[in-house]
């Protein structure tokens, strides 16, 4: 193995471009501006589990119970909430019946590009089992019992969204605001208010010839270049330049648009707890997605993936195909419990919360996070899993960035959860 690079993505998105550093307490709480309050069905938009003022999510101002079973406490921070049951009071959760999804999206209807060592759909998406965890996400505070959080069956796509599977929603002309997604379009089924908004359509490009040229550039508006990791940050071509290249996670894509790519694609943006509830095999409470024991050999980080040669300047290259450090060996592959594929390294990912220094919960009657999110409009959004040129300390399943959603950087990508 080479030897680490001093600098990765964090430090790229923290110290060198002024945002939140790890442990400094800086990241400003979701909920500040930026994109506008998320809208709700009783009132002016109010948040979503937010914990804070809003009223709760639900028609006239009662908090319609959101979770399993009609039993758990109701989405958002004030109104009539129904109790604090917990998973498992008749619950139903979605997506059971076992077993993963294949290729029936729209990113994979023609695609050919197969993905992982097994050469599998690159959406393949996989169940997991919902349940109760104690969420530890790094620099948040809360009591015991705010941390504790309930999560529903969810699927889960086995892969970061790839090169290919992107190319298919530009090429079909979608994620600009000449056909942006419709109102409501990837919302989840117990957060009433977090799908997508006609607030969100101006952040996105124009047209199609624009978003490619975005794309290709990937630089944020605060800085020049893209030269940390050489003269070309993006795993975007306009045109297919190899199956490799294809397989490769997708890159420098907004909030905004990982949000309508999964939308389009039938999906939504997982919520933070429920990224996290994957990525540590839930109640296992795993401290990375494979187990406790950082392992080299298991994730694509620290720029030596790609070769093993040490001293040489990272390059998009160390981006690797999606589950190039996936195996049918337990002992060996860096799979998540149910079965997903780089939740540790390759890239950063979206999820759909706003970022906060205080654990989301369901309501202020209760402290419980039944299948909540923080659905402020602040003025960044949560980000997890580390990124190829980080150090293996980022890759714990507690790390967490703020990024702000309508920048580009070349350590962030996403991936889609689903409901059936």
């Amino acid at each position: 193995m080479g030897a680490l690079v001093a600098a990765g993505c964090s430090d790229l998105i923290g110290a060198d471009w002024e945002r939140y550093k790890p442990g400094n307490g800086e990241g400003a709480a979701a909920g500040s501006g930026g994109e506008g309050a998320a809208s709700g069905s009783g009132g002016e938009g109010a948040a979503s589990g937010s914990g804070g003022e809003g009223a709760a999510s639900g028609s006239g101002g009662e908090g319609a119970a959101a979770g399993s079973g009609g039993e758990g406490a109701a989405v958002g921070s004030g109104g009539q909430a129904g109790g604090c049951g917990v998973n498992g009071d008749g619950g139903s959760g979605a997506g059971a019946g076992g077993g993963p999804i294949s290729s029936m999206t729209p990113s994979c209807l023609t695609l050919t590009t197969r993905c992982g060592p097994d050469g599998i759909s690159c959406c393949d998406s996989r169940l997991v089992d919902g349940g109760a965890y104690t969420r530890s996400y790094e620099d948040a505070t809360g009591s015991a019992e705010q941390r504790r959080a309930i999560v529903n069956d969810f699927w889960l796509d086995t892969y970061e969204i790839t090169v290919g599977r992107f190319r298919e929603f530009v090429e079909a002309g979608k994620g600009t605001r000449e056909s942006p997604p419709e109102a409501g379009a990837g919302e989840h089924p117990a957060l009433p208010g977090s799908g997508w908004k006609d607030s969100f359509v101006q952040f996105l490009q124009p047209d199609t010839a624009t978003l490619m040229v975005e794309l290709r550039k990937c630089t944020p508006p605060d800085r020049d270049t893209c030269s940390a990791i050489g003269a070309r940050c993006s795993t975007w071509s306009d045109t297919v330049e190899s199956d490799d290249d294809e397989r490769r996670p997708m890159n420098c894509i907004t909030w905004h648009e990982a949000m309508a790519f999964c939308a389009w694609d039938g999906g939504r943006l997982p919520t933070e707890a429920e990224w996290s509830y994957a990525a540590a095999g839930g109640d296992e409470e795993r401290s990375y997605p494979w187990g406790d024991t950082a392992d080299e050999d298991r994730a694509v980080f620290g720029c030596y993936g790609y070769t093993e040669a040490s001293g040489r300047p990272c390059t998009i290259a160390d981006l690797l195909p999606v589950g190039s450090r996936s195996s049918g060996d337990e002992a060996t592959s860096g799979d998540g419990k149910w079965g997903q594929a780089d939740l540790a390294g390759s890239l950063w990912e979206w999820t759909l919360d706003g970022y906060s220094d205080e654990y989301p919960i369901s309501s202020q009657r209760c402290e419980l996070c039944d299948n909540c999110a923080n659905l402020t409009a602040g003025s960044e959004r949560v980000m997890r899993g580390g990124c190829f040129d980080d150090d293996i300390e980022n890759l714990t399943t507690s790390h967490r960035l703020p990024s702000k959603p309508a920048e580009r950087y070349y350590g962030i990508g996403a991936r889609c959860a689903r409901d059936r």
